[in-house]
């Protein structure tokens, strides 16, 4: 097993912070952070659309920490747009638009998998439905960071530095209701599933391992946040 120098093992991700709510004038709000990551995001509640739509539609902003946004936050804006528009139940609305606003507090290692779980916390705040509540983490591939050169080893949650010198990196994103992998986003290089490591370990049982803690942690946020508050219709079997 690989020790990284955070203390970490390789597949272990870093700590795990959340909190529903934070702001009660808007309709659903979250914060969510791994490691030194961390993200604020607000939902606004579906709204009729101003366009000349004739459906619903979801629009989705990031705001860097500081600065204009670059051309790689445009990217990560485009993939949780995508993966959104799979996930919210739209049937429920006829021709609104819904906003998802996510806002960079601290950045270290890829920051998609952070919004997604910052949005995924602050859709629930919102009320609006699901088809099911996906979280996300990325796992990296590196050759020689740590141990002997020429070595292979796979890595969840990488710092920056680790993402900077590791050889490919994804984002999967889990489906929590069936225990499976949803989606792998590339984040870097040819991403881990075009890897012949990632056969080592199962697709499905990484899924459900690297969910795990991510789902107890963000399991008892929720419940903690409906007994002090008790204003939503919580699902209490949320994942």
């Amino acid at each position: 097993m690989v020790i990284r120098y955070d203390g970490r093992s390789n597949l272990e991700c870093g700590a795990i912070l959340a909190n529903v709510g934070i702001f009660n004038s808007l309709n659903g709000s979250a914060e969510f952070s791994i490691g030194l990551s961390k993200v604020i995001a607000t939902v606004w509640r579906p709204e009729e659309a101003s366009s000349n739509k004739c459906k619903s539609y979801l629009e989705v902003i990031l705001r860097p920490r500081i600065g204009q946004a670059q051309e790689s936050y445009k990217l990560v804006e485009y993939h949780i747009l995508k993966l959104f528009e799979k996930v919210i139940d739209f049937k429920s609305f006829a021709r609104c638009v819904i906003s998802i606003a996510l806002q960079i507090v601290s950045e270290d290692g890829p920051i998609l998998p952070v919004c997604i779980n910052a949005a995924v916390l602050a859709l629930i705040d919102s009320g609006i439905p699901m088809e099911f509540f996906p979280l996300a983490v990325s796992i990296a591939e590196s050759c020689h960071f740590y141990g002997e050169k020429g070595t292979s080893h796979l890595m969840l949650d990488p710092t920056q530095s680790e993402f900077e010198q590791c050889i490919s990196c994804s984002t999967i994103v889990i489906n929590t209701t069936e225990k499976n992998i949803f989606s792998c986003i590339t984040n870097k290089g040819t991403g881990i599933s075009q890897n012949e490591l990632i056969d080592e370990i199962h697709p499905i049982i990484l899924s459900i391992a690297t969910s795990n803690s991510l789902i107890k942690h963000l399991s008892e946020t929720l419940l903690e946040n409906i007994k002090s508050k008790v204003v939503k219709p919580y699902n209490n079997n949320l994942f």
